[in-house]
């Protein structure tokens, strides 16, 4: 929970290709924005989704790169589809054609931070890890909050191991790194926590873990806390999207 490190996100916004493990064709996209860890890429074609993929990301002629990615979330816009995808599993030889082709696109005084972010990257390894970069260059982003928030309303129970306090939240918003919670209990930074969440899929409840990394208890049995979960939990992310 310590290891906070920080990457930027490249805005792109250009025409790429991506092709399937299996598939016989490319599948034209626009890539929308990536770093060492993920990207946002908008297509007219669907992705599978609860379940890694295996792929083949073009980002020009000579720049390419394979890639075993889960899709984290989607959303449509008129009738493309956007997709978050996290790489789960991302090699030297990728992570030097992204470094390759965002050296091409950016100008040189943005090289600077990219260079940053690559010798980041090669001497502590892929992390397992959404926000706009800016117009030229990125913007500086923690791994845990790589996940697109979503506000989703849900009943919490949870228990402070610190404490040993039981009580009962709300959710604010929930990512697959990170839950927002309400509740009128305090809930103290550092904590460490255990919840379960009822999702209204007529299933048990979510369990998971984390660390409280911040609370604002200022006023009287009203607590807003974030928790940064253990692991970034994909499956449990994919139930509670499907609920909404």
């Amino acid at each position: 929970m310590q290891n906070r490190r920080q990457y930027n996100r490249w805005e792109i916004n250009k025409p790429i290709r991506i092709r399937l493990e299996g598939a016989v064709k490319d599948i034209p996209c626009t890539l929308r924005d990536i770093n060492f860890q993920g990207m946002q890429v908008a297509l007219r074609n669907k992705l599978a989704q609860d379940a890694f993929i295996r792929l083949t990301v073009v980002l020009s002629d000579e720049d390419f790169f394979n890639a075993e990615a889960w899709v984290v979330w989607r959303k449509t816009v008129e009738s493309r589809h956007i997709y978050g995808v996290y790489f789960n599993r991302l090699s030297e030889q990728a992570r030097a054609a992204i470094f390759k082709f965002l050296r091409e696109l950016f100008p040189s005084g943005v090289i600077k931070e990219l260079n940053k972010d690559f010798s980041h990257g090669t001497s502590h390894g892929n992390s397992h890890g959404n926000s706009h970069g800016k117009k030229e260059g990125g913007e500086k982003m923690d791994d845990r909050r790589i996940f697109q928030r979503f506000n989703i309303r849900f009943p919490v129970r949870f228990l402070n191991l610190s404490t040993g306090q039981e009580g009962e939240a709300q959710t604010v918003d929930v990512s697959a790194k990170g839950i927002g919670l309400s509740s009128n209990m305090q809930i103290s930074p550092n904590s460490l926590i255990e919840m379960w969440l009822k999702v209204p899929d007529k299933g048990e409840p979510l369990y998971t873990r984390g660390e409280v990394a911040w609370a604002n208890c200022a006023r009287e049995n009203e607590c807003r806390a974030g928790v940064n979960l253990e692991r970034a939990d994909l499956m449990g992310i994919s139930r509670i999207l499907r609920t909404i």
